[in-house]
């Protein structure tokens, strides 16, 4: 199960990047590619997921012995170099354990916090990004005649809180289903629920008036464009013969772009989807992806990301259409990341999850 990566625009702009097996966080620029500074993480901890916000990124680890404990430490981009000082840490102990999927809330009008998924103790971490300091533990919930099997992944916007949960089937002959939870950002408590076709989902927000999920798993998977108020279904699409995957979300939320994985015989394809209309709908020709990403894609200053294999792929967005050419994509090679479980942050950019 992949996390969701978000980052914010400011004045830098460059590429975050760590894996699961190693201690090193490498910053690229966006123009050009190149190094910008690599910086070893003291604790010990396996780094493998991270976000930006603001001048500051959040890198998920847990530690090397076999229980898995989660750490959240933070890290400043200096102004004038670009480069990574660390800033503090938290360990969350036995409250997290297997940490997988690391977002925020993106309301400005109110205060941002952070949401770690944790798979082993199916839970939430809500956390202050100042100060690393535990909100509330959001443990699964208690809901008559569902049983939660597993947690999947979050999102959030200033007044509510989404979880995706996969739920245990009930006979023999059932397939496991996923679970969407609506929680208040006031109260912490259930105020809403929804049952997903499909075990597996992946969560954006678009602002805090659309709400998508993929799901997958069970049947042939699709997109659903959701009210995030009251999870009412406002559209669904079906790809023929690609599951829906991983999304990424424009700066500007006028498109946003999902990773379709194809079967042995088609590859992956990157597909655009206009957001200014509603529902949102397919605008741009896809884009033939060779790899299956590692990371979910991110959009950066009118560059599209994404991390595969050994490599990062760049696309650049047409002018007008945000559509992604790819006769303008440039490959670089990731030398100090030997994990394919790389995750990516960035600054003048916004990834919404």
């Amino acid at each position: 199960m992949v996390a969701l990566h978000v980052c914010v625009a400011l004045n830098a702009n460059v590429v975050a990047i760590t894996g699961k097996r190693q201690n090193l966080i490498q910053l690229n620029d966006a123009e050009t590619l190149e190094t910008v500074h690599i910086i070893e993480d003291k604790s010990g901890n396996r780094l493998f997921q991270l976000i930006s916000l603001g001048r500051y990124i959040y890198v998920t680890s847990v530690n090397n012995d076999e229980e898995l404990h989660a750490e959240l430490r933070m890290y400043e981009i200096q102004s004038r170099t670009n480069k990574l000082e660390f800033v503090q840490s938290k360990s969350f102990g036995t409250q997290c354990i297997q940490p997988i999927a690391l977002t925020a809330s993106y309301d400005y009008s109110d205060q941002t916090v952070l949401a770690l998924t944790c798979l082993e103790t199916e839970s939430v971490m809500v956390v202050n990004p100042a100060t690393l300091k535990l909100i509330k533990a959001i443990s699964k919930p208690v809901i008559k005649d569902i049983f939660i099997k597993d947690i999947a992944e979050s999102a959030m916007t200033a007044r509510y809180l989404y979880v995706a949960y996969v739920i245990s089937p009930q006979l023999d002959h059932d397939f496991s289903k996923g679970l969407l939870v609506q929680y208040s950002r006031n109260t912490w408590e259930v105020v809403n629920f929804s049952i997903v076709r499909g075990q597996y989902s992946h969560l954006l927000i678009a602002g805090s008036s659309d709400l998508f999920l993929t799901a997958t798993g069970n049947g042939p998977s699709y997109l659903l464009q959701l009210n995030p108020n009251t999870l009412e279904e406002v559209n669904r699409k079906t790809p023929k013969g690609f599951d829906f995957l991983r999304m990424t979300m424009t700066p500007d939320q006028k498109s946003f772009y999902m990773y379709i994985h194809g079967s042995a015989k088609k590859a992956g394809r990157m597909r655009s989807f206009d957001q200014t209309i509603y529902p949102a709908n397919k605008f741009c020709s896809d884009v033939r992806i060779e790899m299956s990403p590692g990371t979910q894609p991110i959009v950066i200053n009118g560059y599209l990301f994404i991390r595969s294999n050994m490599s990062m792929t760049r696309f650049t967005l047409k002018n007008g259409s945000g559509c992604p050419r790819q006769k303008s994509q440039a490959v670089y090679n990731l030398d100090s990341v030997q994990d394919s479980g790389v995750a990516m942050a960035c600054l003048n950019c916004l990834s919404i999850s």
